[in-house]
């Protein structure tokens, strides 16, 4: 008791709460190192040990549930590819297709052959070619086939010529030709040689032709003699010739040739022209 008396009473009171705080709290787990929360998730853990394989297995079987309809687009394409009626229906697709192809080719190349062969047709014309126009128009066929037909009247119109094919319904009067082919250079024929004219009898011509069998003297008709760099008032004159015989393509071709060779159309070749309509 003497000891106790020298202990102030507050202090002694102070180590005595201070002794039985501590006992307290070890019993209440306060000074173990893990805090209220800590034991509420171990707690919620121990509780719940099949949580985190539930979800696991839940997402695995969201994922079957997904896969199945991603398949669905190849699976319907392997059984159209394996059907007999689809099959037969896409190669008839693919044929007609095909086929489209091969027209639409065919089109233009008959267009682009057609065109080149009716702008020879109109150089050999420009150039008074007359027998290799003639021949040119004749294999172009336009009496019997529309397509050259309307690409030579197109080539006509732009260039101012008459039709180069085609008859005459009702053939007019006209004031014959006075040409005199004498002494000039012509050709019977695209390939033919130039020979002279020696006389002229009407409508016909005499040549002096030589030959492998010696020298002959043949007759033609005037308008399908072709002089050399044929002039304009010629030509007029030939296609007058060649109306006068009905040979109504050789006349066209005559007057398209003296078009073609002047500036200004003369009288008589309008005439001419008016004429072939």
């Amino acid at each position: 008791m003497p000891l106790l008396r020298l202990i102030p009473l507050r202090l002694l009171f102070v180590l005595l709460a201070g002794v039985a705080l501590a006992f307290c709290g070890q019993g209440a787990g306060w000074w173990t190192g893990a805090s209220p929360n800590d034991q509420g998730a171990t707690t919620d853990a121990a509780t719940r040990p099949n949580a985190t394989p539930d979800r696991d297995s839940a997402s695995a079987s969201g994922v079957k549930d997904v896969m199945p309809r991603a398949e669905a687009s190849p699976r319907s394409d392997a059984a159209t590819a394996t059907d007999p009626a689809a099959q037969d229906r896409a190669a008839a697709a693919a044929a007609a297709a095909a086929a489209a192809a091969d027209r639409a080719g065919a089109i233009l190349a008959l267009d682009a052959g057609l065109l080149a062969r009716v702008e020879a047709v109109a150089a050999l014309v420009r150039r008074g070619a007359f027998h290799a126009a003639c021949d040119a128009i004749r294999e172009l066929e336009p009496e019997s086939r529309p397509e050259p037909a309307a690409a030579l009247r197109g080539i006509a119109l732009a260039a101012g010529w008459p039709l180069l094919s085609g008859g005459v319904r009702d053939p007019a009067p006209f004031e014959p030709t006075t040409l005199s082919l004498q002494g000039r250079l012509v050709r019977t024929s695209k390939d033919a040689v130039a020979a002279r004219v020696l006389a002229q009898s009407g409508a016909d011509a005499t040549l002096r032709l030589a030959g492998p069998l010696g020298v002959t003297f043949p007759k033609f008709p005037m308008h399908r003699l072709e002089p050399d760099s044929v002039r304009a008032d010629e030509a007029t004159e030939l296609g007058f010739a060649a109306y006068a015989t009905a040979d109504y393509e050789a006349a066209r071709v005559w007057c398209a040739i003296a078009i073609s060779r002047s500036r200004d159309i003369s009288p008589r070749t309008d005439q001419l022209k008016a004429l072939l309509r």
